[in-house]
């Protein structure tokens, strides 16, 4: 069998470096770095294959049950009374009337609606009137009541004229309220409705169900009607 040109070229080659101090320096050269090329393809393999892990002697299987995340606790929903307690909605006006609030006022006298939106706090009430005939700014405080202007402050005496005043004062509507037993309806998933009915009129109250805040009072007759608006 003949041998290849290039077999015997390289054999050659190398067997003239054997035959030189310099060249078997060389061919120790190479089979080192050889060698090391081999180790390095040796080790970069290991590196990708891991073993399994073998469970621990002395490792619990006795709770097959898988772990889940953790979940946050439920704030509980406060359970209502069919009946409204006094001392609930004089805590929720209480809360109310203990920090600014604005509040929204719709109201209809037979065909006539009247809007009142504000913010009130402990001192002043500052809000906006909308009616058929005009829209107006008024400011109440301790001194009187006002319209309001970029420029000026005018005394008046009619913004609540053919409105009764008493039912968007809280504390009238206080004492009207607690005179009588509200019962819940369950009918409204968003808020807890205590309702009642007396002398052909009829008051609701708006309660929220994570803090039992008051949100709104409603009271509704044959000629008019009051959705009182808290927030």
């Amino acid at each position: 069998m003949r041998k290849s040109p290039q077999k015997s070229k390289l054999k050659s080659k190398i067997q003239d470096l054997k035959n030189t101090s310099k060249g078997k320096a060389i061919l120790k050269l190479i089979f080192w770095a050889i060698f090391f090329a081999f180790l390095f393809i040796i080790i970069i393999i290991s590196s990708f294959i891991k073993p399994p892990v073998k469970p621990s002697s002395n490792q619990d299987y006795s709770n097959t049950e898988e772990l889940t995340p953790e979940k946050s606790p439920e704030i509980p929903e406060v359970v209502p009374n069919t009946i409204l307690e006094t001392t609930t909605f004089l805590t929720a006006k209480d809360q109310l009337l203990a920090d600014k609030f604005t509040y929204n006022y719709e109201i209809k006298i037979n065909d006539l609606k009247y809007i009142y939106k504000g913010t009130k706090d402990l001192t002043s009430d500052t809000g906006y009137k909308e009616s058929s005939t005009e829209t107006i700014k008024y400011l109440i405080d301790e001194t009187g009541t006002y319209t309001l202007t970029t420029t000026t402050k005018t005394p008046i005496t009619n913004l609540y004229e053919n409105i009764d005043s008493n039912y968007l004062n809280l504390d009238y509507l206080t004492n009207l309220i607690t005179t009588h037993t509200f019962t819940l309806n369950t009918a409204f998933s968003s808020y807890y409705l205590y309702e009642t009915t007396f002398d052909n009129l009829k008051i609701e109250i708006g309660l929220s169900k994570e803090t039992t805040n008051l949100i709104f009072i409603n009271i509704i007759s044959d000629t008019y009607s009051y959705n009182l608006n808290y927030n």
